[in-house]
């Protein structure tokens, strides 16, 4: 017998109830926004990004569960609170991830987990972390090619070779 309070579709529709009053969904995003927001971090921007895709339908709801649970691996606060933007019906909790996550969602975690990798790494070598991001940022304006970037990496990865082949990944 099918659960009155699961939704019907696992995608949010316009009008599904979520979990939590606006408030508490402003004060989980304030909790993200603290954990992930600081100064170069992609993190924060890059879960804003999906859960605009999640709400306009880019993602059902499983889907973001698998998100979430990759996302927030570690972080068990954001995790359990995650549940507070969810439809009526469903738990992080209750739900097995699906461990093949969407490749495009895949694509989103496995690139900000490098770019955290990246900006830790070098948080005490300022001009190398300049240089990448001035190379993602031409790479992202069409500005040079997936060539480019694979010479250019090793050169100003010199000293972090195991950067180099976490990075080369991404460019192929």
């Amino acid at each position: 017998m099918a659960d009155p309070d699961r939704p019907s579709s696992s995608s949010p529709s316009p009008g599904t109830r979520r979990k939590g009053t606006i408030d508490q969904e402003r004060e989980y995003l304030k909790l993200v926004k603290d954990t992930f927001g600081s100064g170069d971090d992609v993190r924060y921007p890059a879960f804003l990004g999906v859960m605009k895709g999640y709400n306009k339908g880019k993602y059902d709801t499983l889907e973001i569960i698998s998100f979430a649970w990759a996302f927030f691996e570690g972080h068990n606060e954001l995790l359990t609170g995650f549940n507070i933007l969810l439809p009526r019906g469903y738990s992080i909790d209750s739900v097995v991830p699906e461990m093949d996550l969407p490749e495009k969602l895949r694509d989103i975690v496995d690139s900000v987990t490098a770019m955290h990798k990246v900006k830790t790494r070098l948080q005490n070598d300022k001009p190398c972390y300049n240089s990448f991001l001035d190379l993602l940022n031409k790479f992202h304006r069409n500005l040079c090619s997936d060539q480019t970037v694979h010479k250019e990496l090793p050169i100003i990865f010199h000293d972090y070779p195991d950067l180099i082949a976490e990075l080369q990944i991404f460019f192929r």
